[in-house]
């Protein structure tokens, strides 16, 4: 029983992992002299690795990868493949920017990018943790990783609520301030009106 219990306890994990550490892939030309850049969101403290792929290899293209601050950590040439790893300082969005600017035929770029984790195998062997334990300690950074994510999306509805707010704000005030310019306008024209009639003496 208590066998079966672990079991069912670990396939939740392997699950629970598969579905909060997803793997995006994306490809995409690029013609000589051009630049193309993407971005991913990432989480204070997540780990963020890429792997990318460029054909042919018959030059290099220039791969600058940068963090949410804008400081570049990832610079290099090259004609075949890489790969980069970042661990977040700050929520926001990774930048990653090909330039292909050598090479003479288009390009196609394969990226590849996974949110990493901690390397439990080496933190099993330093804490003397067992098999068991260690799943335990993978589930509780899986639970803070989600937790942060809740947090960051509510933070973005927070925000979307207050444009919204100010914009719907800002719509009414600019209705009232058109409303107004129209009275004022029609007001102005009956006055003219008004005196020109009077000085033509079409009316008393």
């Amino acid at each position: 029983m208590c066998r079966r219990w672990q079991i069912t306890l670990l396939a939740a994990l392997v699950l629970l992992q598969v579905l909060t550490h997803p793997v995006s892939a994306i490809q995409f030309f690029l013609r000589q002299n051009e630049e193309t850049c993407v971005s991913e969101e990432v989480l204070v403290g997540q780990v963020l690795i890429g792997d990318f792929s460029i054909t042919p290899s018959d030059g290099r293209v220039s791969t600058t990868v940068s963090d949410a601050a804008g400081s570049v950590f990832y610079s290099k040439s090259v004609s075949s493949d890489g790969k980069f790893a970042h661990t977040a300082s700050r929520a926001g969005e990774v930048r990653m920017c090909f330039h292909n600017s050598e090479g003479v035929s288009q390009k196609t770029i394969s990226l590849t990018l996974s949110n990493g984790g901690k390397d439990y195998k080496e933190l099993a062997k330093k804490d003397h943790l067992k098999p068991l334990e260690v799943e335990l300690k993978r589930l509780e950074d899986t639970v803070v990783q989600i937790s942060q994510e809740m947090k960051s999306l509510q933070e973005r509805e927070a925000k979307m609520r207050e444009t919204n707010d100010s914009t719907g704000r800002r719509v009414v005030w600019f209705s009232v301030l058109t409303m107004l310019i129209l009275v004022a306008l029609t007001a102005g024209q009956i006055v003219y009106l008004k005196k020109y009639f009077k000085s033509k003496k079409l009316i008393q």
